[in-house]
């Protein structure tokens, strides 16, 4: 079967809006605030152990995103805003114990680091440091 030849001129610009969002470009006067980074938590090697000291540094804690300032119609777009986020709670959470360890606030980079003690109870086996917007970082306490 033989196509009309408008097929294939609707084909290229297709084909090139997948191969641009692939690539991580946004289209022309959308937000590209998901090619901003998400904000996440590392916690230092070593053994947890209950009543230990352990190393958490934080990254991404911004809210508003200045990743990628977009162009609409030809024109720039004002780079969005971004405010370091405050008061946020370090919490350790294993099985139904659910404690705050620490509250930090990130610097004007959205990062911040902070020394926290495992709780003198926490029990040997699987855990979790969250600092919410972030995901949850799983930690193992030495048995």
């Amino acid at each position: 079967m033989r196509f009309p030849r408008t097929t294939s001129a609707l084909a290229l610009p297709a084909v090139l809006t997948v191969a641009l969002l692939a690539a991580g470009c946004a289209p022309t006067g959308t937000s590209a605030g998901a090619s901003c980074a998400a904000p996440a938590v590392d916690v230092e090697d070593g053994a947890l152990t209950a009543g230990g000291a352990v190393r958490l540094s934080g990254t991404a804690f911004v809210e508003g995103c200045a990743d990628f300032q977009g162009v609409s119609d030809g024109e720039p777009l004002p780079a969005e805003s971004t405010a370091p986020m405050s008061d946020l709670a370090v919490r350790w959470v294993q099985g139904t114990h659910d404690v705050e360890l620490a509250t930090v606030d990130a610097d004007a980079h959205g990062e911040w680091s902070a020394v926290v003690v495992v709780p003198d109870d926490a029990a040997p086996g699987d855990a979790v440091i969250r600092v919410a917007p972030a995901a949850d970082v799983a930690v193992t306490v030495a048995r």
